[in-house]
């Protein structure tokens, strides 16, 4: 609730279609209901408080409520690996809003273990270059699903540009 401190009359009216967000007048008091939210988009409410007398010099005041969404991202969106392989760790940004997080897809050249809060890719030496994509799929409330992915790249091997000349005989 948020006290109004006016000796002119008012009211508040929503800016638009909101049913998450509902507005109202309580005697001094403006009164914000907001339900729960479980989804990964942010979404935004407007309302206007304004008297009621008409051809007032007081102006209209706005109030914008902003509910985030769901709270999931990885730290980093990019694997890159040389061509002797290795593994590398990428942490897991996951909000109370979600409750549980997997990988659902990977390059089958892709070997993940996967933590609590973290997951790493190994893969094996190669000598071409290969990529792929790592697809994490995360899940807040009833039928609600965010996706994240990773690009991963293996180089192949480097040339350094290294000539080799041979003079002579060979016998």
């Amino acid at each position: 609730s948020i006290p109004v401190s006016t000796k002119a009359a008012w009211t508040v009216v929503a800016d638009g279609p909101a049913g998450w967000c509902r507005f109202y007048k309580d005697g001094n008091r403006l009164i914000v209901e907001v339900d729960a939210y479980e989804g990964s988009d942010t979404r935004v409410a407007r309302a206007t408080v304004k008297t009621v007398v008409p051809d007032s010099d007081i102006p209209p005041a706005s109030l914008t409520v902003i509910q985030s969404g769901a709270d999931f991202d990885l730290d980093t969106d990019n694997l890159t690996f040389e061509s002797e392989g290795g593994s590398k760790g990428i942490l897991v940004k996951a909000g109370p809003a979600i409750k549980e997080w997997t990988i659902t897809s990977r390059p089958d050249w892709c070997r993940i273990e996967k933590g609590r809060e973290s997951f790493f890719v190994t893969v094996d030496k190669c000598d071409e270059i290969r990529e792929g994509t790592i697809t994490v799929t995360a899940f807040a409330g009833e039928n609600i699903r965010i996706d994240r992915t990773v690009h991963v790249l293996q180089q192949s091997v480097s040339w350094d540009y290294t000539r080799w000349h041979f003079q002579g005989d060979i016998t």
